[in-house]
């Protein structure tokens, strides 16, 4: 019982935040690489992308931080 009042909640609330950040920092990468003529940009913002797929809250603070330090 208690557990599955916690998957409704993580459901409600926590997911959604999480995919409004994936969007978020998809947007951003998608931008820069379809304004840039570097292939190492392009590359490397492809491979965050491919990484947002599967990304889960620590490894998007780990992503965030990177991708503004650029």
């Amino acid at each position: 019982m208690m557990k599955d009042l916690l998957n409704a909640i993580l459901n409600l609330f926590v997911k959604p935040k999480l995919e409004e950040r994936k969007q978020a920092l998809r947007e951003k990468l998608e931008k820069e690489i379809s304004e840039t003529d570097s292939d190492w940009v392009k590359i490397r913002n492809q491979i965050y992308l491919e990484l947002l797929d599967s990304a889960d809250g620590k490894l998007m603070d780990i992503l965030e931080k990177k991708i503004d330090n650029i």
